[in-house]
């Protein structure tokens, strides 16, 4: 069926065929799979039975009696494939017959999340789980489906933003971006044993899951920073102020002691403030991944940041240097500038508060906690828990 069918009856709301739910426990009533007779094969079969007259006799009988047969048998498979939605069926022939029958296992603002996706989806993150680096925490099967469900439904908004903005992925950061993921293995072969032995996935599979809704999130937040700026765009209320810095990290260890440490920083401070490079003395003396970039942070917006250095970089002045004190050591810091840029993480926020989600399995909904929580700052998390885990088994895979 198509797209636009399968929407308008998921969109349905009828108490017969539709209840939303928030989050679903045994005895909570999940919504209706749409009816057969949306199904263009059952409406194919259906029509054809209706176009012979009842006073039809002989061959036309016959022809009749075939076509019911075929209908029956068709709304027998329907049905079997929603009860395998519905029970959340790992078979391969329900999984087949759900992209078959385009059967959703949800939808987000009528948007429909296939159910063969999820499952393709779940059997995938639930291998790479099995099959984790030690510094991985163990996850249960309702935090991998959430994780699995909050993807696909981040997914969509995404897509849907994309094309109000006109974003699409070009197919030179595909190419880019794949082989960036190639050069972390000695040989396309040993490229391909990994993924299927991480993901049970081939490298275009692992292309389109999970590299291609990447770029496209990462070109929709580039597009999204630009037009909100605008005081006519749509998107303007979510703006916000970013900063850009760059720091030398002096960590602070069981072998040193806190004194030791700050009086190193704040000595190579006074050589940066009386004229030192500060690129090369964070190559230098950093004791972190920015030095390799002279200590570069780039744009980020409040809270991005540990409290303590995010607090005291936006209370500096443009080019200003000081010495922050965090749980990571002591930061000689230097504000570069300021900007409004538009706020995606904001906008992402409010969309995942107001989606309308609608179940069609007995699934936990991974919004629910999003819709009912008042603090920003935890809802910050669960906007970017998908890209996060994305990236982590992505770096993953090329261990």
């Amino acid at each position: 069926m198509s797209d636009k069918k399968q929407s308008e009856n998921i969109d349905r709301s009828d108490d017969h065929h539709t209840t939303e739910v928030s989050d679903v426990h045994k005895d909570t009533p999940v919504a209706a799979v749409p009816p057969l007779e949306s199904g263009d094969s059952a409406q194919k079969v259906k029509k054809s039975a209706q176009s012979f007259s009842s006073n039809g006799r002989g061959l036309k009988m016959i022809i009749l009696g075939v076509l019911i047969v075929l209908l029956i048998a068709g709304v027998g498979v329907y049905e079997y494939a929603v009860h395998g939605v519905q029970t959340l069926s790992k078979n391969p022939t329900t999984v087949v017959l759900a992209g078959y029958f385009n059967l959703p296992i949800a939808s987000v603002d009528g948007h429909p999340i296939s159910y063969t996706e999820y499952m393709t989806d779940l059997n995938s993150l639930t291998k790479f789980y099995s099959s984790k680096p030690p510094n991985f925490p163990s996850m249960t099967p309702k935090q991998i489906s959430d994780q699995v469900l909050s993807r696909l439904f981040v997914n969509s908004i995404v897509s849907k933003v994309a094309k109000k903005l006109n974003v699409t992925v070009k197919q030179s950061e595909i190419d880019k971006a794949k082989e960036t993921l190639s050069k972390s293995f000695p040989t396309p072969q040993k490229e391909e044993q990994k993924m299927e032995s991480t993901f049970g996935w081939t490298v275009d599979q692992y292309t389109k899951e999970v590299i291609e809704p990447v770029l496209l999130g990462q070109d929709v937040q580039t597009a999204f920073q630009t037009a909100a700026i605008a005081t006519s765009s749509p998107y303007h209320q979510y703006t916000s102020e970013e900063v850009h810095a760059r720091h030398i990290l002096f960590s602070t260890t069981s072998s040193t002691t806190d004194a030791v440490v700050k009086a190193k920083a704040t000595l190579v401070m006074k050589q940066i403030k009386n004229g030192a490079d500060f690129a090369k003395m964070a190559k230098k003396y950093g004791s972190d991944s920015t030095k390799n970039k002279g200590g570069d942070l780039g744009w980020f917006g409040r809270g991005a940041m540990v409290p303590k250095f995010g607090n005291a970089v936006f209370s500096m002045k443009p080019n200003q240097i000081q010495l922050v004190h965090t749980v990571f050591g002591y930061h000689i810091v230097q504000l570069l500038g300021t900007r409004i840029a538009g706020d995606f993480s904001s906008f992402m926020r409010a969309q995942m508060k107001s989606a309308n989600v609608k179940l069609y399995a007995n699934v936990h909904n991974p919004f629910v906690a999003i819709q009912t929580r008042q603090t920003p700052t935890s809802t910050r998390s669960a906007a970017t828990s998908t890209t996060s885990t994305t990236k982590q088994a992505s770096t993953s895979s090329g261990k």
